[in-house]
């Protein structure tokens, strides 16, 4: 299937699954596969005909879409809402596996696959280091948002709006992809990918895979 195929098919499928929201179209579902779609292009080795672990999968999207090119989708979320979605939209789909525990991420892969997760984490590097312990894989791709300065600072703002309303928050680290990869780089083979999404977000993706000594 060629990959504009791949996109309609793909945006379809969820806008009707979520037309009942209101809050779900076509445009949202592109936004969001836009953050995968330029990376697939530039490494399309990555993803064709591979086994991969879409962790942090959300409602499943990027899933979907990859089902389209890689031998077997395994898909990871560890929100139970966003799980059971999954478990519903891909009953039927036999090259996608929806995961139900952290621990069935630990065999082997070939492209482990996280997107917007960083950001979300107090200590990204002690993190990709940890994850990538775990979880065997040749080679592992993060793409997050780099925020700028003021975009943080707005960020922040929200964590204390969040909070002064008792509102669940969550814990948002300033992505900084130079650091990232400066440090990244003493245990990792390591490439930086950077592009726009469609709303003309910067995004970068972070491609590693493990020195052998």
């Amino acid at each position: 299937m060629d990959i504009d195929s791949a996109i309609e098919e793909t945006c379809a499928l969820f806008s009707y699954e979520f037309s009942r929201s209101g809050k779900y179209n076509a445009n949202k579902c592109f936004n969001l596969l836009s953050k995968l779609i330029p990376v697939y292009l530039s490494y399309p080795h990555l993803f064709e005909g591979k086994q991969i672990l879409d962790f942090g999968s959300g409602q499943g999207e990027h899933t979907f879409f990859l089902n389209h090119f890689g031998k077997k989708i395994y898909s990871f979320d560890p929100i139970k809402s966003n799980a059971l979605t999954q478990f519903r939209i891909f009953y039927d789909f036999e090259s996608i596996k929806v995961l139900r525990h952290e621990s069935e991420c630990y065999d082997k892969f070939d492209t482990f696959l996280a997107i917007s997760l960083l950001h979300l984490i107090e200590n990204p590097v002690n993190w990709i280091k940890t994850i990538t312990s775990k979880v065997k894989a040749d080679n592992y791709v993060f793409i997050t948002k780099e925020y700028s300065e003021e975009e943080s600072l707005q960020v922040a703002d929200q964590i204390d709006y969040d909070i002064l309303f008792n509102r669940q928050t969550t814990v948002f680290s300033k992505i900084n992809a130079d650091e990232l990869f400066d440090t990244l780089i003493l245990d990792f083979n390591i490439e930086r990918f950077d592009f726009k999404d469609f709303s003309g977000w910067n995004r970068v993706a972070l491609i590693l895979n493990k020195k052998v000594d």
